[in-house]
């Protein structure tokens, strides 16, 4: 018996309140000894198991997340942070996925992007795993997450990208989406001018997920849409948002000369 089996337990007989005492007490763990589970006594009289217990990925994450959001361009918090959301098993094959360490100098990670009005953007720097290269990413990435629930994270996936890239890759930090009201040509142009690539679904999706766990919000959300320039289907660019719950949209019905105040476009640089 341990502390992390306990609160599993109890939170399984509907004994909530102390459940959450334990998981509580679990993460001052993490945070002050770097562990997340001990084990307890199995009885009066017997004596105690010494076994140690692997801490919790799911617990590394968190942990791995408050540090980043306190430093979020230290190459070593952004790589941790990368390593630990990749470590977490995901989906039906409990699918983990490797990745190195950052190179990037912290001066590179937070250069801003800007706008099309000139506007600073605050960067993010995702990682993506080499599993996650291609169409089979795509469908790999769409079993991770069951709750992207689209077709075009399926088997058959219609999704061509313009360019094939892993690694990490920074990307306009922002919840919303930068350049509203702008059409595919003045996306392309203004993305030329400050050295980026339009953003490919793959990174769309990706980063969707990690500023969930970071913010509590996905990308757009339902209140703007994203252009993906690095994307698309037939020869269209898609667009994409993402629902409150995780549901990822994409879509390909806008024409290249199509504008709208809540349409916009991302953008990424390979580092």
């Amino acid at each position: 018996m341990s502390l992390r089996h306990a609160e599993r337990e109890l939170s399984r007989m509907g004994i909530k309140g102390i459940a959450r005492a334990i998981s509580g007490l679990r993460q001052e763990l993490l945070d002050k000894h770097g562990i997340s589970d001990v084990p307890l006594p199995e009885g009066k009289g017997e004596k105690e198991k010494v076994e140690s217990y692997p801490p919790d990925p799911l617990d590394l994450l968190r942990r791995a997340a408050q540090e980043l959001n306190r430093n979020p361009f230290s190459p070593e918090k952004v790589t941790n942070f990368q390593k630990a959301f990749w470590q977490v098993p995901r989906g039906e094959e409990g699918l983990t996925f490797d990745i190195a360490p950052c190179s990037a100098t912290e001066e590179r990670l937070k250069k801003p992007f800007a706008d099309i009005k000139g506007i600073e953007l605050s960067p993010f720097t995702i990682g993506i795993p080499e599993e996650l290269k291609g169409k089979e990413g795509l469908i790999t990435l769409g079993k991770m997450f069951p709750e992207l629930e689209n077709y075009s994270v399926r088997e058959g996936t219609p999704i061509e990208d313009e360019f094939d890239r892993t690694g990490y890759i920074r990307v306009e930090g922002v919840i919303d989406s930068p350049n509203l009201d702008t059409n595919e040509d003045q996306l392309r142009k203004h993305f030329e001018l400050q050295g980026t690539r339009g953003q490919r679904l793959i990174t769309y999706a990706i980063f969707s997920r990690q500023m969930e766990v970071l913010d509590g919000n996905y990308l757009d959300q339902g209140s703007t849409w994203s252009r993906l320039l690095g994307s698309r289907i037939d020869g269209r660019v898609v667009y994409a948002y993402c629902y409150p719950y995780g549901y990822l949209y994409v879509f390909r019905g806008l024409y290249p000369q199509n504008r709208h105040p809540d349409w916009g476009g991302r953008s990424e640089e390979v580092l």
